[in-house]
């Protein structure tokens, strides 16, 4: 009975548990603040210390002025949803109050200002030695979001604790909507991660958040089984009419992860813009060729009929004179 208790705790302690049994994706982002009260570490605010979910435990970012910049925190930025960061630096416990969490990495370094997730950045572990409340590095976000500049297809996830995490909206005719769960599968929950640069989903409708009735529920039986898994427009377009086969109840939502061992890095900010206008222009492409073959086709048949005409009045014509030597022989 005892080795049975012991045993339940090891796996009790195992799990990705954050806060109050609470399951977290790899590479989660939130910021930790106690500028108007009791410290408190949130998914939705837009400045304080930099908290990362890492092999199952938060932790901070130990500051090393030569790799963590503009850039970096930009991505982290991104990542909450935020359009860039207005200012970041060491030693956040002076802005924002001591937190309670050890560093876990450290070295942060993104070679690309493409990246969505911080995980997509290069970063090495960090060490109690060098690492201590003044190395924690803070950012202050912009306030517009990445989304006020939308484009068809695009995705995001909304209402929950943290920007890895949410409803499934999708942007499709200058309007935010839902995805009906439909026939989902793995591969399209994995794709709507992909898409935000994550590189998989580790749960798909476990939350309980739903859209509200105002909204169009954009997507139905969304299928990416035998499609480039890396944005959902390669799955499905934007149809022209909302879906009426689903309710708000039906509405996807998706819990995303960053394995950094995966195959798979996660799409950067560019990869699925003008995917809609991509189609559009393939469909035009395709529709135009075929008109040309068509064309080719029916000039090529006319030129046959033509020459056929031709051979059968010269042999018509051909048959006649010799007809008529005949008779002038006989």
């Amino acid at each position: 009975m005892k080795s049975s208790f012991f045993a339940l705790l090891l796996v009790c302690a195992a799990a990705p548990v954050a806060v109050q049994g609470e399951q977290v994706g790899n590479g989660t982002i939130r910021l930790f603040s106690n500028k108007t009260g009791p410290g408190v570490a949130s998914g939705a605010t837009n400045a304080g210390i930099i908290q990362i979910y890492i092999d199952d435990q938060w932790g901070n970012i130990c500051s090393n002025q030569t790799t963590f910049g503009q850039r970096e925190a930009d991505t982290v930025c991104y990542q909450l949803g935020y359009n860039g960061a207005d200012s970041f630096g060491a030693y956040g416990a002076a802005l924002f109050g001591v937190d309670t969490s050890a560093a876990v990495i450290k070295d942060v370094h993104c070679d690309s200002d493409q990246y969505q997730v911080l995980s997509q950045c290069q970063y090495s572990p960090a060490d109690s030695n060098s690492c201590n409340d003044k190395t924690d590095v803070h950012v202050t976000c912009s306030t517009t979001d990445i989304w006020s500049d939308p484009y068809d297809g695009m995705v995001r996830l909304v209402r929950g604790n943290y920007s890895s995490e949410g409803l499934v909206e999708v942007y499709c005719n200058k309007k935010w909507g839902t995805v009906c769960d439909d026939g989902i599968d793995d591969d399209e929950a994995d794709t709507v991660c992909v898409q935000l640069g994550y590189t998989k989903s580790f749960k798909w409708d476990k939350l309980p958040v739903r859209g509200n009735g105002s909204q169009p529920i954009w997507l139905d039986n969304l299928y990416c089984g035998h499609t480039d898994k890396t944005c959902i427009g390669y799955c499905q377009t934007c149809p022209s009419e909302e879906s009426t086969d689903c309710s708000h109840g039906e509405d996807l939502t998706v819990q995303c992860t960053y394995n950094k061992a995966s195959f798979e890095k996660g799409s950067l900010r560019t990869t699925c813009t003008g995917i809609e206008d991509s189609w559009w222009t393939f469909i035009h492409i395709v529709i135009i060729a075929a008109a040309g073959l068509v064309g080719f086709i029916l000039c090529c048949l006319c030129v046959c009929l033509s020459f056929c005409c031709c051979c059968a009045a010269g042999a018509k014509k051909k048959k006649k004179v010799i007809n008529t030597a005949y008779t002038q022989f006989d």
